[in-house]
Formats: C-alpha cells, sequence, structure tokens
C-alpha cells in the first residue's frame, strides 16, 4: 500500500475513533443524574419561555416572567425542581412525593380551580338591572369590602362593589333608607396611638356620606360575622312595616349563604347581588398559570363551602 493511502486510512481511523469516543461521552453525560436533573428542571421554564417568545409578542412574554418571578411562580419552579433532581437520582419516594406537592400545588393556586368553585357557587344568580328594579322600604349592605387607608380614610376593598352598590340604588330612588351591618371582633381589633380599627359599618357609613347619602338616610347594625348580622336584622326588621320590601346586598359568591341564614330566621329578603368572583373563565394560557390571587380567592370560596358543611 502507498505511504499516502496508508495516511488518509489512518487519518478516516483516528476521525471514527474520535467519533465513537465523542457518541460515548454524550451518553455518559446523559447518563449523568446532574445532567439528567438539570435538562428535567429546564424542560418546563424552557418551553414557557421558547414557545411565547416564539408565538407572542414582547409583552405576553414580559408578562410570563413577572408571572414565573413572583413568590407564587417562584414556589411553582422550585417543587417542579425539587421533583426532577429527585427523579434524576433515581430517589423514587421523594421524586413522587415532591411531584404529588407539585401537583396539588399547581391545583390550589390554578385559576382554574377558583373560577371552578366560584360559578358553582355564583351558579343560577343573575346580575341585576337597577331601572327594573322595584323600590325598597330599606336596603341592606352586609359588612365588609371596606378598610382604613394609612390616613385613617374609610376606602373600598376587593368586595367595594357592594357599598357603592347600595349608594347606586339610592341615588337611583330605589329607597330611602340604607342600613349598613359589621364590626370588628375585639380580640382582633388594631389599635395604634393614632388610630384604632373601625367598625365595617362605620366605614361604610363614611364612604356612603361622602356619596352624598344623607346622613339621616343611614343606619347602623352590629353583627360580627354573617350569622350575628342575620340576627340583628331579624331584631331590627321588627322597626319598619311588616308589609316593607327589604333588599339584601353583598357579594354573589357570599349571597347563598346571607340568603340561607335569612331563611332560617324566616327574614324575606330580595337578594341583590354584588362583585361577581367567576366571571369569564380563563383562557389565555398566562391566565392559566398558578398565581397568589387565585389561591387567595379560593380561600374564600371555600369559606363559604365550610359555612355549608357546618350548617353556618
Amino acid at each position: 500500500m502507498a505511504p499516502q493511502h496508508r495516511g488518509e486510512s489512518s487519518a478516516r481511523l483516528v476521525l471514527a475513533l474520535d467519533d465513537r469516543l465523542f457518541v460515548k461521552q454524550a451518553l455518559s453525560m446523559f447518563k449523568s443524574p446532574i445532567f439528567r436533573a438539570a435538562l428535567f428542571v429546564a424542560i418546563l421554564p424552557a418551553l414557557l419561555l421558547f414557545g411565547t417568545a416564539l408565538y407572542f409578542e414582547r409583552i405576553v412574554f414580559e408578562k410570563l416572567i413577572t408571572a414565573l418571578a413572583m413568590p407564587t411562580g417562584l414556589i411553582w419552579l422550585t417543587l417542579w425542581a425539587f421533583a426532577g433532581c429527585a427523579f434524576a437520582f433515581k430517589l423514587r419516594y421523594f421524586s413522587f412525593l415532591f411531584l404529588g406537592i407539585w401537583c396539588g400545588f399547581t391545583v390550589i393556586t390554578s385559576p382554574l380551580t377558583a373560577h371552578f368553585l366560584a360559578s358553582r357557587l355564583e351558579q343560577g344568580i343573575v346580575d341585576i338591572d337597577i331601572d327594573t328594579l322595584p323600590d325598597f322600604e330599606a336596603i341592606i349592605v352586609l359588612g365588609g369590602g371596606t378598610t382604613d387607608s394609612p390616613s385613617g380614610r374609610a376606602s373600598v376593598g376587593g368586595a367595594g362593589e357592594r357599598v357603592l352598590l347600595g349608594a347606586r340604588l339610592f341615588h337611583a330612588g330605589k329607597t330611602k333608607l340604607l342600613v349598613t351591618t359589621g364590626e370588628t371582633i375585639a380580640a382582633l381589633r388594631h389599635s395604634a396611638e393614632d388610630q384604632e380599627d373601625r367598625d365595617s359599618a362605620d366605614q361604610t357609613h363614611e364612604i356612603w356620606t361622602s356619596l352624598k347619602v344623607p346622613e339621616l338616610s343611614i343606619q347602623k347594625l352590629k353583627g360580627r360575622n354573617t350569622r350575628e348580622e342575620i340576627d340583628a336584622i331579624v331584631a331590627w326588621r321588627k322597626t319598619i312595616p311588616a308589609d316593607g320590601r327589604i333588599g339584601l346586598i353583598t357579594s354573589a359568591w357570599h349571597l347563598p349563604r346571607a340568603i340561607r341564614l335569612a331563611k332560617k330566621q324566616g327574614l324575606d329578603v330580595v337578594p341583590l347581588p354584588a362583585d361577581f368572583m367567576a366571571g369569564r373563565a380563563p383562557t389565555h394560557f398566562i391566565e392559566l398559570l398558578p398565581s397568589g390571587g387565585s389561591a387567595g380567592k379560593l380561600e374564600m370560596v371555600l369559606k363559604e363551602y365550610l359555612a355549608w358543611l357546618v350548617g353556618r
């Protein structure tokens, strides 16, 4: 064999051995638990990030980054990472444990879960049309949805539409009397040198007067929870004409419990729902990501189901 041919054969042999060595190293790297763990951990955020960058505009990508950077998003990704590491290192018990925790956390913080349960609570409750409502002897707004600002000014919170709806109905001429309920539990009252917690009835009273509802058209009742508020309303009901129509405003998701307790006491009221929680079902994948807000909604909804279970 000519020296040139022998040199070419040797070069091809060296290249073939290098290729085999590279493949062998690649396979050994893939078998490495650390590599498998890194691959498993990265696959979820990588799919979300690259998919968003590929199919959506920049602002959607920025919203995704923000959602994942929030505490709920970070915990979600961390639990996924723990499950991936346990799986890669063949820690079977811990892999199933962390995967189960991750699945549970996903369900608890999912907007779909909160929407599903809230929509069941609000099923059959129809939003009102102010123009078609009859007149009322009085309209009662259950306490809640108000808070004090740092300066001590009363303001509405997440369920504040109930307070505003009462004022709207008054100014629409549907009633001449607004009744507000609610008081702070003494053991939970926060007192500072320059400010003390006020009852929700007092906060609602302040908001109504700021919305031009006359003082003489507002009445306040006590009640530390829904049951006590209904008790106070039953006692107050005896002070007005028996044939007078009474409207009851509260959040749509809270209305079934309020009406159930009212019926137990023989109290006949017209339900007037405010601030529906369910709304439209989340559809965009950004809306489907775990969020602290969804967990907060789920907590409020579960309180209503718990109250139903214990007959409260």
